[in-house]
């Protein structure tokens, strides 16, 4: 999508794509969706059930306990440099 991310916008382009994969709307019972206020407000314009998605949050509590790590962080950086170093050197790969 070009357009801004929006509520509007993007409640639209599901109702588009919906129609263009011939899916009726009457079968359509529940959505997964992250957080986003943007997602929340499409679900609400478009009339559909929604939940958030369960992995999504776990991956965000797994992102904020990592980063609230310094150490981690840290070692996390040394091991990008090591393995970019290798995907970038035919000698030493």
């Amino acid at each position: 999508m070009e357009e801004r991310h929006t509520g509007t916008v993007i409640s639209t382009k599901f109702q588009t794509i919906l129609e263009e994969w011939g899916i009726h709307l009457e079968r359509v019972h529940c959505m997964v969706r992250d957080r986003g206020s943007n997602m929340f407000k499409a679900m609400q314009l478009s009339g559909f059930e929604d939940v958030n998605c369960a992995i999504h949050q776990i991956q965000l509590c797994i992102r904020a306990s990592v980063e609230s790590q310094e150490w981690l962080l840290q070692l996390t950086t040394k091991l990008r440099k090591i393995v970019t170093h290798f995907n970038h050197s035919l000698v030493a790969s």
